[in-house]
């Protein structure tokens, strides 16, 4: 456990290195542990609207860098909430 622990930690921390370096300012990694002992990782935002869920460190590390991304060349309007018609 303890090894998970520490792994957990880098993994963590090169997440919010991701988050930092595609300005997802706003937006924080959170992590559980599966029933089969894997870590499991979720993206939500300050108010608790999750952008992704339960996902492994790779598959979130993709999803930050395709969400960055898509974040840098569509500006921040993907980022405001739809007023109705």
């Amino acid at each position: 456990m303890k090894d998970l622990n520490k792994q957990s930690e880098s993994e963590m921390g090169a997440m919010q290195n991701a988050l930092n370096y595609y300005y997802l300012n706003g937006y924080k990694v959170s992590r559980d542990y599966s029933k089969l002992r894997r870590l499991q990782y979720f993206l939500h935002d300050n108010e608790g609207t999750s952008l992704a869920g339960s996902l492994n460190y790779t598959e979130m590390n993709n999803f930050i860098r395709g969400y960055g991304k898509a974040y840098q060349k569509f500006g921040y309007a993907i980022n405001r909430k739809l007023s109705p018609l």
